[in-house]
């Protein structure tokens, strides 16, 4: 799951065999971004944290980078459309997308807990280049292969 700049509260339902709470792990990657369980634990990023069934994780605004990925044990169990899970708000495929107070179903863990307690990642360059390549949608920019993009909180990556 993607957030755009922070600002998400997510309220983790968690229920095993015969309806007891359970727990759940997750993980946050990509921009780095101040992150709290209601309980106070700081959620690091690139990190496994244990979480309880009703809790709220809460995440701020990251100081740099703009997308943070929440990664849950088992993902979201959605129908996939054409092999993928994912909303493109271009084409309408995929599930709806999100808005407040929607429920995602989780699916279950497969297989054992993998052994692993920090995933390293290489701190970003301030500066990048990104190569360009057409795409299936190329004949949108005017036949140029490359135009100025404007990526805002309403946007797709298909053709950016």
């Amino acid at each position: 799951m993607e957030a755009t700049f922070g600002g998400l509260r997510l309220r983790l339902r968690a229920r095993g065999p015969g309806g007891t709470p359970s727990v759940r792990y997750m993980a946050l990657t990509g921009a780095p971004c101040p992150a709290r369980l209601d309980d106070g634990r700081t959620v690091a990023p690139n990190t496994p944290i244990a979480v309880y069934d009703g809790q709220v994780l809460e995440l701020g605004a990251p100081p740099s980078g703009l997308h943070t990925y929440i990664a849950v044990r088992g993902g979201i169990d959605v129908e996939p459309s054409l092999g993928s899970r994912a909303t493109d708000l271009l084409s309408g495929l995929g599930p709806a997308p999100l808005t407040a107070g929607a429920l995602l179903p989780v699916g279950a863990p497969g297989g054992p807990m993998p052994g692993v307690d920090l995933a390293h990642r290489s701190a970003l360059p301030d500066d990048m280049t990104l190569r360009v390549v057409p795409g299936p949608r190329d004949d949108w920019s005017g036949g140029t292969s490359v135009v100025p993009a404007r990526v805002g909180g309403r946007r797709c990556f298909s053709g950016l």
